[in-house]
Protein backbone atom coordinates (compact mmCIF):
# COMPACT_ATOMS: atom_id res chain seq x y z
CA UNK A 1 0.00 0.00 0.00
CA UNK A 2 2.58 2.41 0.84
CA UNK A 3 4.16 2.03 -2.32
CA UNK A 4 1.79 2.75 -3.99
CA UNK A 5 1.17 5.79 -2.34
CA UNK A 6 4.29 6.33 -2.99
CA UNK A 7 3.84 6.06 -6.83
CA UNK A 8 1.11 7.93 -6.95
CA UNK A 9 2.93 11.14 -5.15
CA UNK A 10 5.63 10.67 -7.63
CA UNK A 11 3.49 10.53 -10.54
CA UNK A 12 1.32 13.83 -9.00
CA UNK A 13 5.39 15.48 -8.53
CA UNK A 14 6.51 14.89 -11.98
CA UNK A 15 3.10 15.83 -13.38
CA UNK A 16 4.03 19.29 -11.92
CA UNK A 17 7.16 19.89 -13.10
CA UNK A 18 5.90 19.38 -17.00
CA UNK A 19 4.32 22.33 -16.74
CA UNK A 20 5.50 25.02 -19.79
CA UNK A 21 7.30 27.72 -17.65
CA UNK A 22 8.13 30.02 -20.04
CA UNK A 23 3.90 30.22 -20.75
CA UNK A 24 3.23 30.35 -17.08
CA UNK A 25 6.05 33.37 -16.41
CA UNK A 26 4.02 35.24 -19.19
CA UNK A 27 0.53 34.33 -17.94
CA UNK A 28 2.09 35.94 -14.11
CA UNK A 29 3.24 38.34 -15.70
CA UNK A 30 0.29 39.52 -17.26
CA UNK A 31 -1.88 38.82 -14.40
CA UNK A 32 -3.89 36.77 -16.06
CA UNK A 33 -6.24 33.87 -14.94
CA UNK A 34 -6.52 31.04 -17.41
CA UNK A 35 -9.72 32.75 -18.63
CA UNK A 36 -7.70 36.16 -19.66
CA UNK A 37 -4.66 34.53 -20.85
CA UNK A 38 -6.46 32.24 -23.32
CA UNK A 39 -8.95 35.05 -24.56
CA UNK A 40 -5.98 37.24 -24.91
CA UNK A 41 -4.46 34.57 -27.52
CA UNK A 42 -7.62 33.64 -29.36
CA UNK A 43 -7.64 29.87 -27.50
CA UNK A 44 -10.31 28.79 -25.78
CA UNK A 45 -9.54 27.56 -22.20
CA UNK A 46 -8.38 24.24 -22.35
CA UNK A 47 -6.46 24.97 -25.37
CA UNK A 48 -4.58 27.44 -22.81
CA UNK A 49 -3.92 24.38 -20.30
CA UNK A 50 -3.08 22.27 -22.86
CA UNK A 51 0.07 24.89 -24.32
CA UNK A 52 0.42 24.44 -20.31
CA UNK A 53 1.20 21.44 -19.73
CA UNK A 54 3.38 21.01 -22.97
CA UNK A 55 7.55 21.11 -22.03
CA UNK A 56 7.84 23.52 -25.20
CA UNK A 57 5.37 25.88 -26.88
CA UNK A 58 4.38 25.48 -30.76
CA UNK A 59 6.32 28.57 -32.05
CA UNK A 60 3.27 30.30 -33.29
CA UNK A 61 1.82 30.29 -29.63
CA UNK A 62 5.01 31.54 -28.66
CA UNK A 63 4.71 34.58 -30.69
CA UNK A 64 1.62 35.31 -30.44
CA UNK A 65 2.43 35.59 -26.33
CA UNK A 66 4.69 38.40 -27.76
CA UNK A 67 1.85 40.34 -29.85
CA UNK A 68 -0.14 39.86 -26.61
CA UNK A 69 2.82 42.05 -24.92
CA UNK A 70 3.15 44.21 -27.39
CA UNK A 71 -0.71 44.88 -27.60
CA UNK A 72 -0.57 44.54 -31.29
CA UNK A 73 -2.05 42.84 -34.11
CA UNK A 74 -1.74 43.03 -37.71
CA UNK A 75 -4.71 43.73 -39.54
CA UNK A 76 -4.39 42.13 -42.72
CA UNK A 77 -2.14 38.80 -43.10
CA UNK A 78 -1.84 39.46 -46.91
CA UNK A 79 -0.63 42.97 -46.34
CA UNK A 80 1.71 41.28 -44.25
CA UNK A 81 2.81 39.05 -46.57
CA UNK A 82 3.49 40.90 -49.84
CA UNK A 83 5.63 43.26 -47.39
CA UNK A 84 7.80 40.43 -46.12
CA UNK A 85 7.92 39.07 -49.27
CA UNK A 86 7.33 36.07 -48.06
CA UNK A 87 7.16 32.74 -50.32
CA UNK A 88 3.56 30.66 -49.19
CA UNK A 89 7.05 27.98 -47.46
CA UNK A 90 8.67 31.16 -46.06
CA UNK A 91 4.99 32.51 -44.55
CA UNK A 92 4.07 29.46 -42.98
CA UNK A 93 7.37 28.15 -41.84
CA UNK A 94 8.59 31.85 -40.50
CA UNK A 95 4.97 31.51 -38.38
CA UNK A 96 5.45 27.60 -37.27
CA UNK A 97 2.15 26.46 -39.46
CA UNK A 98 1.80 24.14 -42.22
CA UNK A 99 1.42 25.93 -45.81
CA UNK A 100 -2.02 24.45 -46.09
CA UNK A 101 -2.86 26.67 -42.60
CA UNK A 102 -1.02 29.45 -44.19
CA UNK A 103 -2.37 30.10 -47.18
CA UNK A 104 -6.13 29.45 -46.42
CA UNK A 105 -5.61 31.93 -43.91
CA UNK A 106 -4.12 34.56 -46.62
CA UNK A 107 -7.60 33.89 -48.59
CA UNK A 108 -9.63 34.46 -45.78
CA UNK A 109 -11.63 37.15 -44.82
CA UNK A 110 -9.18 39.39 -42.10
CA UNK A 111 -11.32 39.35 -39.62
CA UNK A 112 -11.88 35.41 -39.75
CA UNK A 113 -8.27 34.96 -39.86
CA UNK A 114 -7.37 33.58 -35.72
CA UNK A 115 -6.39 36.63 -33.47
CA UNK A 116 -2.98 33.96 -32.75
CA UNK A 117 -1.70 34.21 -36.19
CA UNK A 118 -2.51 38.09 -36.12
CA UNK A 119 -0.82 38.00 -32.83
CA UNK A 120 2.09 36.37 -33.86
CA UNK A 121 2.69 38.22 -37.18
CA UNK A 122 2.59 41.60 -35.11
CA UNK A 123 5.38 40.18 -33.25
CA UNK A 124 7.42 38.99 -36.43
CA UNK A 125 6.77 42.66 -37.88
CA UNK A 126 8.46 43.98 -34.57
CA UNK A 127 11.57 41.40 -35.22
CA UNK A 128 10.60 39.68 -31.65
CA UNK A 129 11.31 36.02 -30.98
CA UNK A 130 8.87 33.60 -29.97
CA UNK A 131 8.67 33.35 -25.58
CA UNK A 132 10.37 29.82 -24.20
CA UNK A 133 13.59 28.70 -25.82
CA UNK A 134 11.96 25.46 -27.00
CA UNK A 135 10.06 27.18 -29.24
CA UNK A 136 8.71 24.63 -32.01
CA UNK A 137 9.28 25.04 -34.99
CA UNK A 138 7.84 21.97 -36.64
CA UNK A 139 4.55 23.58 -38.20
CA UNK A 140 2.21 21.68 -35.36
CA UNK A 141 0.16 24.09 -33.53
Amino acid sequence: FIAILIAIASSIFSLSHTMNESLAAWQKNHGFTYQQAAEALGLGRTMFWNYLKRESLPRLVGLACQGVTLGQCVRNISVWHERHKHTLASGAAVLGISRASYSKYLHMSPELVPRTVMLACAALEEGLEPIGAGASHDGRQ
